[in-house]
């Protein structure tokens, strides 16, 4: 290990995500659910909804509600996963959905109708995730409280690889939110959850496991390349594998977001004593013949990890992880390691917001890391006969809120993002390879807009507010030159 840092920031996409399920109380017709296991605790007010909302009740939704499906759907330019949802008829409240329909899933999820379908009897409901201010015309919605992971479950939010318009639709059994899980409040402990799956050249398989009321631990392995280390068989291109552990823990949280004439007009995050910690270690393995460079593209893991409490609008408080991977290897048959470790302690971080206008404070805050390489054993050896270069950046853990049972349907968010940069010159060009690292690393915070009504893209998003190292900091570039 080389020592203590401290660096500027980096912004990275985010990638993956977890979520928290708090779901508002305003009007809620459904008794509290035994196996609710959280103190988080939210109220509604004054709540108008838009013309034309479907309100379909909890309990019709865990009778009549039997599959969920996934299709891609959108442009070929912009492809978008759809979600099809199977109910045993069109009665009730579902006998008056028709496209462009926003319906609320009471206490579960909120869908903009994009094609409406009879088969059998059977309604099918072709959708994509909902605005809040598709949903609500004004209200108030607050919550508050301390986790709970030990009284967490977890649920793949999009299950296997999405079918193509023309291929036939896979439905699986819906699980929570959806209807009510097995057991109840007096379960063991939710235990490990691990979530594995793959997209495009990525590979990964993650855990989430809940360590005390207020931690939750995560580890795995995520991959990048096809026929890689991370496959079966030897490697025969340009491969990268990342090892991931590391932390969440804080005491407690709350929020919330103002909605007046169709707009959302302000909205608050509010984290209590947050403390994390992350540890990355990476291979990246180029063979004979490959290419040198590998772009990845963006990466998203769809997975729910919830606490939730009943109500009939879902709001969720979100746990996201993100990951960045370049890199470009000239050498062939080239193995190059590395990795980083972070840790902050100690916080208490704020983000408001006033219209389009974000700001954000923090207390406390402290950060300390250091570089992991073979002179200390924190990974093993590099083999590298030319230049190499790898940038690899972490944004976790990423906690915001907003509606519906996804994690890219959000609104404030505070996070932590670390990134390494290694540059290896390679035995050829010098005989006593010196290997450099740049770290980087920031708590931030700042709000995007929802993705609703078919939009890839952030439809708003403030500039992210960096809350520490600080405005004032200096941000000193930090780099190691020793044999690997």
């Amino acid at each position: 290990m080389r020592g203590l840092w401290k660096f500027a920031p980096l912004v990275v996409l985010v990638t993956a995500g977890v979520a928290l399920g708090v779901s508002g109380g305003a009007g809620a017709t459904g008794a509290r659910e035994p196996y609710v296991n959280s103190s988080l605790h939210s109220t509604d007010k004054d709540v108008h909804f838009k013309a034309g909302v479907v309100k379909v009740s909890r309990a019709t939704v865990q009778h009549d509600l039997i599959g969920i499906a996934d299709k891609t759907g959108g442009t070929k330019k912009k492809p978008v996963v759809e979600g099809v949802f199977e109910f045993k008829s069109a009665s009730g409240p579902l006998a008056h959905v028709h496209k462009g329909s926003v319906v609320l899933l009471q206490g579960s999820n909120v869908l903009m109708v994009e094609s409406v379908a009879h088969k059998g009897g059977k309604l099918l409901l072709t959708t994509i995730p909902a605005e809040l201010t598709q949903l609500v015309s004004s209200g108030k919605f607050t919550f508050n409280g301390a986790p709970n992971w030990k009284g967490a479950s977890a649920e793949p939010v999009v299950t296997g690889v999405p079918s193509t318009r023309k291929g036939a639709l896979v439905f699986h059994a819906p699980g929570y939110p959806y209807v009510a899980r097995r057991g109840g409040a007096d379960r063991p402990d939710a235990g490990t959850f691990t979530i594995q799956g793959g997209s495009g050249p990525f590979g990964y398989s993650l855990n989430f496991t809940p360590d005390g009321a207020n931690r939750e631990k995560l580890s795995g392995t995520i991959c990048v390349g096809v026929g890689s280390i991370c496959g079966n068989g030897p490697a025969n291109g340009v491969d990268a594998e990342l090892n991931l552990s590391g932390f969440v823990d804080f005491s407690d949280l709350s929020g919330g977001v103002d909605v007046s004439t169709g707009s959302v007009t302000g909205s608050d995050f509010h984290i209590k004593s947050l403390a994390t910690g992350m540890k990355l270690t990476y291979k990246v393995v180029r063979a004979d013949g490959a290419n040198e460079n590998l772009d990845p593209p963006v990466l998203h893991i769809p997975l729910g990890v919830d606490m939730t409490i009943p109500g009939d609008i879902p709001l969720y408080v979100k746990l996201q992880l993100g990951v960045l991977v370049k890199f470009g290897l000239t050498s062939k048959n080239s193995v190059i390691y590395g990795g980083v470790s972070l840790d902050t302690s100690g916080s208490s971080d704020n983000v408001k917001l006033a219209g389009k206008s974000a700001d954000g404070s923090e207390s406390g805050d402290s950060a300390n890391g250091d570089f992991l390489d073979a002179s200390d054993g924190g990974t093993p050896p590099s083999v590298n006969l030319g230049p190499a270069g790898i940038v690899v950046a972490v944004q976790f853990p990423k906690i915001g809120f907003g509606l519906g049972w996804t994690s890219l349907n959000g609104l404030a968010y505070v996070d932590v993002i670390t990134s390494l940069g290694e540059t290896a010159p390679g035995a050829i060009d010098e005989l006593m390879p010196c290997t450099h690292y740049v770290v980087d690393y920031s708590i931030g915070t700042g709000f995007e807009a929802q993705l609703g009504g078919g939009k890839l893209g952030l439809a708003f998003a403030t500039p992210r507010t960096v809350l520490y190292p600080g405005k004032n900091a200096t941000n000193p570039t930090t780099t190691d030159c020793a044999s690997s």
